[in-house]
């Protein structure tokens, strides 16, 4: 469970900026050698005792890489955001795109079997429906920006296109006017779809902690 609390806090303070993430999430982090080493000692008798401990070192390893290669330098990256005052949208990207975080935590979980999913599922509905509506009105103000961006990068590299072709045409006869008017249908176009684009919420990850 702390692994999974250092996560949330993790993603909190990523997202926000906020410091006040980053209390949780050390005390999670901290709560988890104590936590391991109770553990090693109620299992210490058992008959299967060097099996459980190699699961229970390999938790604690993938826990370690997971804080070294992914959450530490996040975090440290978000406090030079922090400071610098550098978009946090492409910083968010770029945490995105790597997946390093995730690829590490997908290592210490296993697939449930669809019925047992659709029991948990109906059982904790009323847990995650609130969450849910809460991840949706934090989505909904990134919105705005992502769609700006989006516009602004469409326009630019069509007006460039345009620019290029405009220029070629008045020393190349070749080229086309309907080249040109295509370049512009295409800007009024993407612009429509880009500012008709709306938030669209698909799938739920869950993830079910069993002590």
């Amino acid at each position: 469970m702390d692994l999974v609390d250092q996560e949330s806090n993790r993603r909190g303070y990523l997202i926000t900026g906020k410091s006040e993430f980053l209390n949780p999430y050390q005390e999670a982090k901290e709560q988890i050698t104590t936590r391991i080493t109770a553990l090693k000692k109620v299992v210490n008798n058992s008959l299967n005792k060097q099996l459980v401990f190699a699961k229970i070192d390999k938790v604690q390893s993938l826990s370690t890489l997971w804080h070294t290669e992914a959450a530490a330098p996040e975090i440290e990256a978000r406090r030079e955001i922090n400071k610098t005052g550098l978009s946090t949208l492409k910083f968010l990207e770029g945490v995105l795109n790597r997946n390093t975080g995730k690829a590490i935590l997908d290592q210490q979980l296993s697939p449930v079997k669809k019925q047992v999913a659709l029991q948990l599922v109906k059982a904790l509905k009323d847990q995650v429906s609130p969450l849910v509506v809460k991840a949706e009105a934090h989505a909904q103000q990134q919105v705005s920006a992502i769609l700006d961006k989006a516009l602004t990068e469409m326009k630019t590299k069509l007006e460039q296109e345009l620019q290029r072709l405009t220029a070629l045409k008045a020393i190349n006869p070749s080229v086309r006017q309907e080249e040109i008017d295509f370049i512009k249908v295409q800007q009024q176009e993407l612009s429509d779809y880009i500012n008709k684009a709306q938030l669209k919420f698909e799938a739920v990850r869950m993830i079910v902690v069993s002590n």
